[in-house]
């Protein structure tokens, strides 16, 4: 059963929040929404279960994704510097267990 509610972190005025398989932006200052970041989905024929939290760095423009996968994992995603409102790949994002 999906989450109710997805996960996501308040910063300041905006929110980051996770939606199909990308990490968006609201701000809440300007109503604006759009996706900063793609993060990892599951390969074809698999289930991998929505993100159960996720954490945002500002000092490092860094967000943590916590998941339920694998026995429980995380995946360190950096955002993009420059933000131009197009979702950046998420390149080498850091996972690890636990």
């Amino acid at each position: 059963m999906e989450r109710e509610r997805p996960a996501a972190a308040i910063h300041q005025n905006t929110l980051l929040y996770v939606k199909d398989s990308q990490i968006r932006l609201h701000d809440f200052s300007s109503a604006n929404d759009a996706p900063m970041i793609t993060i990892r989905t599951a390969p074809a024929g698999q289930y991998l279960p929505p993100p159960r939290s996720i954490s945002f760095n500002p000092a490092e423009k860094a967000v943590l994704v916590t998941s339920d996968a694998e026995g429980g994992s995380y995946d360190l995603y950096s955002l993009p510097r420059q933000f131009n409102g197009q979702a950046a790949d998420g390149g080498q994002a850091r996972r690890g267990g636990g």
